[in-house]
């Protein structure tokens, strides 16, 4: 689909679910012009300097040596769009999924977070497409949460 077809049924689904605004479309024709990109980490400042490059590695069984890498942050506005097949290609499996008519909800949990991705029919190719997203518990951290979940998913491990 073409990115004006794309706006136009976007716009047609906004205003159905009753969330209708000039801001939103606008912001929706912003995103979808410059693409999206994935979200930066916010930088942390540190007491402690970082380990030179001989520093000893820490010793087994410390909270350091135990520690797993970070996820990789996704900027969560880049759900908005997906297909449901994307979405699981994305994701996996979600949690649960239930019907909130004319919405599609599907719900992607772990012990930290939970995000519920609102699928809506798109008229001109009648898949359904994500077009609004809700993140509960991640306390301003919506991209690390995202992160998590999809490396997670990925990764075949899942808690929650």
């Amino acid at each position: 689909m073409d990115p004006t077809g794309w706006v136009r049924t976007m716009a047609l689904a906004v205003s159905l679910s009753g969330l209708a605004g000039c801001a939103v479309v606008d912001a929706m024709k912003e995103d979808l012009a410059k693409g999206f990109p994935e979200a930066k980490p916010p930088a942390r400042e540190s007491a402690v300097p970082p380990p030179g490059p001989n520093a000893p590695a820490p010793a087994a069984g410390t909270p350091a040596a135990r520690k797993t890498p970070a996820a990789k942050p996704l900027a969560p506005n880049l759900l908005v769009g997906l297909t449901q097949e994307e979405a699981r290609g994305l994701l996996g499996s979600p949690s649960a999924e239930h019907s909130d008519p004319p919405a599609t909800v599907w719900t992607w949990r772990n012990k930290k977070c939970q995000i519920d991705l609102f699928f809506y029919m798109d008229l001109s190719d009648r898949k359904f497409r994500a077009l609004t997203y809700e993140i509960h518990g991640a306390r301003n951290r919506e991209s690390v949460c995202l992160g998590e979940l999809r490396e997670e998913s990925q990764s075949g491990r899942r808690g929650g």
